[in-house]
């Protein structure tokens, strides 16, 4: 019974952070994209 909830327990971190990630990476996609002249310069 304390595996099932450990496996849970761990499979809800690894969501989450998959989550965060991917809104982060869609956050920064959209400043980048806002940005083009500037990132572009660089």
């Amino acid at each position: 019974m304390k595996t099932k909830l450990i496996i849970g327990g761990v499979a809800i971190l690894v969501v989450g952070a998959a989550i965060g990630a991917w809104a982060t990476y869609s956050f920064a996609q959209n400043l980048i994209m806002e940005n083009l002249p500037i990132g572009t310069a660089v």
